[in-house]
């Protein structure tokens, strides 16, 4: 083995040797890191479980003690039940009371003056639509008369409306969306459908006085317009405070 070879294996044994005591350095720092940082939490846990066990002398946990169950639940809960409902806002239009033959009653409505023309009639009171074609509701007394009842009433009601022709009992509803509900008939004559209900007496018995309320239109736009009228409706009587 010639000199220069053997100068070489020397200079690499030396470089395998500082590269080893480096390893071995970094070794040690790395491991002392580590070890610190497991000291750490298991230090915290301790003391943490420690906090949970102790009471005072009445054996009340301490104070890190988790809260039982619906504790903390039940207060927060309870904080946002208190929280005010907003108040309901009433219906748009102009509001129309009109007595019922029962004197402890009143009909509350409300009709866009832009939508309607309203006139009290010798009989009934009357909301007709005042954009393009015919449609109306027309609120009136009736009565229920003995022995045929209300079901009787309702099966001829429209007869005269749709000129002797035909309609159809749906049976007893709710008058759109409103408070009040009647028998409900649906009828349709001449490109028009006229329906109508008729609220059960007031005073709760078969027969007796009450009030119908009947719409007619010709179209759709008509149809919903005329609804979003029934929706505003409710009864008031002289006991009854309104919301």
């Amino acid at each position: 083995m010639n000199k220069i070879v053997k100068n070489l294996l020397i200079v690499f044994t030396l470089l395998c040797a500082i590269v080893l005591a480096v390893f071995f350095v970094e070794l040690i720092i790395l491991n002392r890191s580590s070890g610190g940082d497991e000291d750490g939490p298991s230090m915290s846990d301790s003391s943490s479980e420690k906090t949970g066990d102790e009471t005072d002398g009445s054996g009340t946990p301490g104070a890190d003690t988790p809260d039982e169950p619906g504790q903390n639940g039940d207060s927060d809960q309870s904080e946002i039940d208190d929280i005010p409902e907003e108040p309901t806002q009433p219906p748009v239009g102009k509001r129309y009371e009109l007595p019922m033959s029962d004197e402890t009653k009143t009909l509350i409505i409300y009709a866009e003056e832009e939508l309607f023309e309203y006139a009290v009639n010798e009989f009934d009171w009357e909301f007709r639509y005042s954009g393009s074609g015919k449609a109306s509701l027309v609120i009136a007394y009736d009565y229920v008369t003995p022995p045929a009842g209300i079901n009787d009433l309702a099966a001829t009601f429209l007869t005269n409306y749709l000129n002797g022709g035909e309609s159809t009992v749906i049976g007893k509803g709710q008058i759109g969306a409103s408070q009040l509900s009647g028998i409900h008939v649906v009828g349709e004559a001449d490109k028009e459908t006229y329906e109508v209900w008729i609220h059960e007496p007031f005073d709760g018995s078969e027969f007796g006085n009450t009030v119908t309320f009947v719409i007619n239109y010709e179209n759709e736009t008509q149809k919903n317009v005329l609804y979003d009228l029934l929706d505003t409706m409710k009864m008031l009587t002289e006991t009854s405070d309104e919301e």
